[in-house]
C-alpha cells in the first residue's frame, strides 16, 4: 500500500456503503425466493458414486415435483477403511507404520506371532476408531504391505460411539 492510497479521500457513496448493503440484500432476497433445493433427505436419498470425473445427476425433487441437479461423489473420495486378507490370512504384518503415521492416534495395533510361515508377526488386535479418524489416507500410504485401503462407503451410522471403534474382523475384506 502506497502513501497515496492511505491518504485517499472517499466520497460519500464509498463511505456510507449503503449501495453495497442494498446490493447484498438484493442477492440474498433473490436466492431466498428461488425454488432450488440444495439439501437432500439423506437416509432416503444417497449420492451415487461414479468414476474420477465430477458429474451431475438428475433426481426427482419430491417437494417441487421436478427434476433437480445434484453433484455425485467421485470414486476417489475416502470412506470407510478395510483390511485386506488373502484367504483367511491377513496381509498386515503388524509393523505399526499406520499407527505411527496417524496424526489423530485413531489406530491401535497389538502384534503377535503369525500363523503364516512367510511372516514374522500379525496383528492380534487391530482397532480403528472412526470417531478420531480424519480420513486423511496417511495409513493407506504408509502401509508397506498394502494391507489397508479406504473404500467409497461414506455412510458411517452408529447409535453409540463404541460402535464406531472397528475391530479386525469388522474391517475384513477378502481379496481373491
Amino acid at each position: 500500500m502506497t502513501t497515496g492510497d492511505r491518504n485517499k479521500r472517499y466520497g460519500l457513496r464509498e463511505a456510507v456503503y449503503l449501495i453495497e448493503i442494498v446490493r447484498g440484500l438484493g442477492v440474498t432476497i433473490r436466492h431466498f425466493f428461488r425454488r432450488r433445493k440444495f439439501a437432500m433427505n439423506y437416509p432416503e436419498e444417497k449420492l451415487s458414486i461414479v468414476g474420477n470425473t465430477k458429474q451431475i445427476i438428475k433426481t426427482m425433487d419430491k417437494d417441487a415435483q421436478r427434476l433437480s441437479e445434484r453433484p455425485e461423489i467421485v470414486m476417489n473420495a475416502r470412506g470407510k477403511h478395510k483390511l485386506l486378507f488373502d484367504g483367511d490370512l491377513i496381509r498386515c504384518v503388524a509393523c505399526k507404520m499406520c499407527e505411527t503415521v496417524c496424526p489423530f492416534f485413531a489406530i491401535y495395533i497389538e502384534p503377535e506371532e503369525s500363523r503364516d510361515p512367510r511372516k514374522e508377526r500379525a496383528p492380534k488386535v487391530f482397532e480403528l476408531d472412526l470417531t478420531r479418524c480424519a480420513y486423511c489416507g496417511y495409513c493407506v500410504e504408509a502401509c508397506p504391505e498394502n494391507a489397508i485401503t479406504m473404500t467409497s462407503d461414506y455412510s458411517l451410522i452408529a447409535k453409540q460411539r463404541p460402535e464406531l471403534v472397528l475391530q479386525k474382523e469388522t474391517l475384513k475384506r477378502v481379496i481373491e
